[in-house]
C-alpha cells in the first residue's frame, strides 16, 4: 500500500501582521517626530516643510499650488502648522531686508495667523496717520506678498499709553484707528487688493505688548499689527498678549 504524499509546508497566512506591524511603527515615529516639531520655531518649521516636501515630491507649479491648498498639518492636537504662512513669513522678512526695513518691520507666528507688526516710529509722524515717504518702499515689498495671497488681512492699530488730544485725535482710539485705516486704504488704493478681505481696528494703548514703563517699551507697543489669517481660522480677536 502506498505512502501518503506529504503535503508541503504549512502556509503562513498571517505574514501581513508583519508589514501592518512596520507601518504602525513607521506612522508612530512620524508622529512622535511632528510633535517633537510643533514648537514656534522658524528653521524647524522650514526643515519639516523642506522634508515633507521631497518625500511627496511636492516642488513649484502644481506641486505647490496643491501644498497651498491644504497648507494646515495637525501636530499632536496643537495649533496646526501652515506651510503656506511660513513661506510667506520668509518672503516678508526678506523683502523687508531688502528695503532697509529689518528693524521697522517683525513678524511672529500666532494661533490666529502671520503678524506683521509695522513701527510706528518708521511709518508714522508722531501723532500722524499718514504714512512717510521714507516707509512706501517698505509697504510696497509688503504689499505685494499680502496681493498674492486669498488670506484674509486684518490691521490693527496700536498706541502706548502717552495721552493725546488734538483736534484730528482727541484720544489714542481716533489714532490707532486712523492709521489702520490709512494702512488698509494704501493696500486697496495702491495694490488693489480687495476690499473684502481687509479690515481695520484700532485699540489705542489697551493691548499692549510689554509694559509702558520705559519710552522703548513704549515705542514696542506703537505700532500696526497686518494679521494674515490662518485659512482655519474663525473669529477676530485682538493681538495684544497682555
Amino acid at each position: 500500500m502506498g505512502r501518503k504524499k506529504k503535503h508541503g509546508g504549512h502556509a503562513n497566512h498571517e505574514r501581513w501582521l508583519l508589514t501592518y506591524a512596520d507601518l504602525i511603527t513607521l506612522l508612530m515615529a512620524f508622529f512622535v517626530i511632528l510633535y517633537a516639531l510643533a514648537v514656534t520655531d522658524h528653521t524647524k518649521v522650514s526643515d519639516l516643510e523642506n522634508a515633507l516636501r521631497n518625500a511627496f515630491n511636492i516642488t513649484s507649479g502644481a506641486g505647490q499650488t496643491a501644498l497651498n491648498g491644504a497648507p494646515n498639518v495637525l501636530v499632536g492636537g496643537a495649533t496646526p502648522v501652515d506651510f503656506a504662512l511660513i513661506e510667506m513669513q520668509k518672503q516678508i522678512e526678506e523683502a523687508a531686508k531688502e528695503a532697509n526695513g529689518e528693524g521697522a518691520v517683525s513678524t511672529k507666528m500666532t494661533e490666529r495667523g502671520l503678524v506683521v507688526s509695522l513701527a510706528s516710529s518708521a511709518f508714522f509722524d508722531a501723532g500722524g496717520a499718514y504714512l512717510k515717504p521714507d516707509a512706501i518702499k517698505i509697504m510696497k515689498k509688503v504689499a505685494s506678498n499680502l496681493k498674492r495671497s486669498n488670506r484674509n488681512i486684518l490691521v490693527e492699530g496700536h498706541t502706548d499709553d502717552t495721552p493725546i488730544n488734538t483736534r484730528q485725535f482727541p484720544s489714542n482710539w481716533e489714532l490707532s484707528t486712523a492709521r489702520a485705516t490709512t494702512v488698509v486704504r494704501y493696500f486697496i488704493e495702491m495694490h488693489r487688493i480687495p476690499p473684502n478681505r481687509l479690515s481695520a481696528a484700532g485699540y489705542g494703548e489697551y493691548k499692549p505688548l510689554v509694559s509702558n514703563s520705559s519710552s522703548d517699551n513704549r515705542a514696542k507697543n506703537r505700532r500696526v499689527d497686518i494679521v494674515i489669517l490662518r485659512s482655519d481660522i474663525k473669529g477676530q480677536r485682538p493681538a495684544g498678549q497682555l
